[in-house]
């Protein structure tokens, strides 16, 4: 019964999904004013003119190309506590790349919208298309295994409540209260 349960509220989530890839122009079009309204009155949406920005062509005049360097000035603000710098939000987590350009990691802001909205979804997204696939999958029943990498929290030079680390550790820290989250890296790093 639980899992018949599960099975229709992941269904619905498909049809969302399955409405996306019919309209694709319009959904990009509706989250780029989402980001575009949320984003116009931060540090970089005023300098940059959002407020003007109706479409992609006032926003490719109003915006230059960024190299990470370009604007690591404005994540460095972020990294020493400064809100309302890219984001509107409060931003105290960012996923530490690995490192693939000039051999140095970069510091990536990660906003709780992200984890909602992109992060958690596409794993809710990646189910119901499963789900869909095979409907009668006991998918909730049995256990479950995740790894993830390290969060390194309150080391940061900047800013004691700053919290860096592996986007998987992030996405797993801040999972909902009603997923078992045990972190098996920290475990066996305290054993050692």
């Amino acid at each position: 019964m639980l899992n018949k349960f599960f099975n229709l509220i992941v269904k619905k989530q498909f049809s969302v999904m399955d409405n996306f890839m019919k309209h694709p122009l319009r959904t990009q079009e509706t989250f780029f004013k989402y980001l575009i309204n949320m984003g116009k009155n931060t540090v970089f949406g005023k300098y940059f003119g959002f407020s003007s920005v109706r479409n992609f062509y006032d926003f490719r005049k109003n915006v230059p190309l960024f190299t990470y360097e370009n604007i690591y000035p404005y994540i460095e603000s972020m990294l020493k506590g400064h809100q309302n710098i890219l984001w509107p939000n409060n931003i105290s987590w960012f996923s530490k790349s690995s490192g693939t350009t000039n051999s140095k990691s970069k510091f990536l802001p990660v906003s709780l919208e992200s984890f909602n909205d992109s992060h958690y979804k596409s794993g809710r997204y990646i189910l119901s298309i499963y789900i869909n696939n095979f409907p009668d999958s006991n998918l909730f029943f049995g256990k479950n295994i995740s790894l993830s990498g390290f969060i390194n929290s309150n080391t940061f030079n900047y800013n004691s409540r700053i919290n860096f680390g592996d986007i998987s550790a992030l996405i797993s820290k801040n999972l909902p209260f009603w997923w078992v989250d045990i972190n098996i890296p920290e475990y066996f790093h305290q054993k050692s």
